[in-house]
């Protein structure tokens, strides 16, 4: 099964972090994925994958970031207010 490993399979100098975002963003087929956590009201992004072809790029910021401006606002606050999960089909739609 692709999104189940143990910390042994994880490559040396990936982190487990990098390598959740690759199978995430593998699995669902996405171009694109990003984990916010929350701190108070405030989301941070805490990584974000890219995918372009068969590679993944993960960018894991050293300090969470401001969440990016690119995602829209009233998606966010959404998932805010609600504390339920939002996975889009085509979030360019």
């Amino acid at each position: 099964m692709l999104g189940v490993q143990t910390h042994d399979d994880i490559p040396d100098g990936m982190s487990a972090l990098d390598a959740l975002m690759r199978i995430l963003v593998k699995n669902a087929g996405a171009s694109r994925g990003c984990l916010l956590l929350a701190r108070a009201e405030t989301l941070f992004l805490a990584a974000e994958a890219r995918a372009e072809g068969p590679q993944i790029e993960v960018r894991i910021p050293h300090e969470p970031e401001a969440s990016p401006s690119d995602l829209p606002a009233s998606l966010l606050n959404y998932v805010r207010r609600s504390r339920e999960k939002v996975i889009l089909d085509d979030g360019t739609a």
